[in-house]
């Protein structure tokens, strides 16, 4: 009996797991050709160029978030980004 409860739930899944695949390939099938960006938009990254500059004049990476209003973790990465680059 066990056996099989497992089992319907196994295939309820599967279903469900396809049912979602599916919506999926048709909402990126939709967006990609018409050149939508997918996903959170880019907001910290737009101040790159500030970060640097803010970092260079010698401020720490807290005071560059908090007068930019971007979190400490994206000052990190964009001069991380720097580095690799």
């Amino acid at each position: 009996m066990c056996a099989l409860v497992w089992r319907m739930l196994g295939m309820g899944l599967t279903m469900l797991h396809l049912f979602l695949l599916e919506i999926l390939n048709a909402l990126f099938g939709v967006a990609y050709p018409e050149g939508k960006r997918l996903g959170r938009p880019a907001t910290a990254a737009l101040h790159a160029g500030q970060v640097r500059k803010l970092r260079r004049s010698g401020l720490s990476k807290s005071a560059i978030a908090r007068r930019l209003h971007i979190g400490r973790t994206s000052v990190r990465r964009i001069l991380k980004e720097r580095i690799r680059s």
